[in-house]
């Protein structure tokens, strides 16, 4: 008897297994309630307060230059909409279209799909071939096994993080894996920083590498470890300006669309892209940031 027991609950296991893997890859019902609800009761709180820690402004731009880059955060939209085949979210395809001729780079700082493909990735760079595509990988993109070995086979993508695009004699642009390092700003990245000249440097990355920001991410998928941002700094040089670009924000309605703190010479941008009115995107232009509705 007790043997049929233990049979009927294994059964029962591995059927809960199925189905929770199934949900979760396909976005069946329960998925996108349970992450609406785990984000109704997780909006985002204010950030911990540390002396010194400041709430900062992005300016927004309206007519975009003729020669400008973009940095896109979960381009793949609202989760509750994506399905398997879902490709980057309609309002995101729309903005690039439209503007593809006056863009000279864009740069997606993770969860570009949310099932990723090889025919997706090509797809993404041959509508958009005649600007440079740079990807700062999401958990979505890299952290299941599949979709690593879909991302690393792909001719397209550049992989020596961390590398560097520079933009002026007074400007770095870094991107950045913060998948690999579990949010962190690793040690590989604080030795290529510090080979940087630049007075300012902007990083783009997923993963918030701070606890301040923990409460604007869309998930903390990984299990973050990371420092307060008073222990963050004292990585880094006080004689540079550095602008940290997050991607992994703004997938639900109670997240922000945009948000920015300061801390010192540390400035902490955090958007991204849900299918909700206000969705953002960050513009680069002659040395400077911009947030950007589309």
């Amino acid at each position: 008897m007790k043997l049929i027991y233990i049979s009927a609950f294994i059964s029962l296991m591995f059927v809960a297994y199925l189905g929770s893997f199934i949900t979760g890859v396909k976005k069946y019902f329960p998925y996108s309630v349970a992450q609406e609800m785990y984000h109704s009761f997780k909006s985002p709180a204010p950030a911990q307060e540390v002396m010194g820690w400041n709430s900062c402004n992005i300016e927004e731009i309206i007519d975009l230059p003729s020669n400008f880059s973009v940095i896109i955060g979960h381009a793949y939209g609202q989760p509750s909409k994506a399905k398997i085949d879902s490709f980057i979210a309609p309002n995101v395809e729309r903005f690039l279209f439209k503007n593809i001729s006056n863009i000279q780079n864009i740069i997606f700082t993770g969860d570009i799909f949310a099932v990723p493909s090889s025919s997706k990735w090509e797809r993404l760079f041959e509508q958009f071939d005649s600007a440079k595509i740079y990807i700062s990988p999401g958990n979505h993109d890299i952290l299941r096994p599949e979709s690593k070995e879909v991302f690393l086979k792909n001719q397209f993508i550049r992989k020596n993080f961390p590398f560097e695009l520079p933009s002026n004699d007074n400007l770095s642009l870094v991107i950045d894996d913060s998948i690999t390092s579990n949010w962190r700003a690793g040690k590989d990245l604080e030795a290529f920083i510090k080979s940087i000249t630049a007075k300012n440097i902007i990083v783009a990355r997923h993963n918030m590498p701070i606890s301040q920001l923990l409460p604007y991410a869309n998930s903390l998928a990984g299990n973050p470890d990371v420092p307060m941002v008073n222990n963050f700094v004292k990585g880094f040089s006080e004689k540079q300006n550095f602008t940290w670009i997050m991607g992994d924000g703004g997938a639900f309605e109670q997240l922000p669309r945009i948000t920015c703190h300061s801390f010192k010479n540390h400035r902490f941008i955090v958007n991204g892209i849900g299918e909700f009115e206000g969705d953002t995107v960050i513009i680069l232009h002659d040395g400077k940031i911009y947030s950007y509705i589309i």
